[in-house]
């Protein structure tokens, strides 16, 4: 279960990261028709389009997935809190426009964070998250 756990970390954040610099590199196999379209997604937006929160959230995203692969705690509320919170934002985002490719890869990131959520608090992986001091548990520093 350990190999299958940090196999879904390593897999996600490999395709977030891909997903997140795919924009830049749409244009090159993309028609022009295409392109313009995709320059839409973000219409009607409540919250302003920013370059601090694009590149912050996929730079956070891959804290967290750092911080599962070594089972802190931390991380692992934060997987949780930060996913409750892009749900939320995501109302305000004003439309969303994907090419297929990045559709895929969006729906494929999404099942594996559902794996990830199942094997952290399914199963016996959610035991290696303890709270850790110094590199010792709470119970052998007391």
């Amino acid at each position: 279960m350990d190999i299958l756990f940090r196999s879904l970390l390593i897999f996600t954040a490999i395709l977030t990261s891909v997903f997140f610099f795919l924009p830049y590199f749409d244009h090159m196999w993309l028609p022009y028709e295409q392109v313009l379209l995709l320059d839409r997604s973000g219409l009607g937006a409540s919250i302003p389009n920013s370059n601090v929160i694009y590149w912050g959230t996929l730079i956070v995203w891959l804290l967290i997935t750092f911080g599962l692969f070594f089972y802190y705690s931390l991380a692992r509320v934060s997987f949780v809190v930060f996913y409750v919170i892009g749900f939320i934002a995501t109302l305000f985002h004003g439309a969303i426009v994907l090419a297929p490719y990045e559709s895929l890869i969006s729906s494929l990131i999404s099942l594996a964070d559902g794996a990830i959520l199942a094997i952290m608090y399914l199963t016996s992986i959610g035991d290696k998250f303890e709270i850790n001091l110094g590199g010792k548990s709470i119970g052998e520093s007391i």
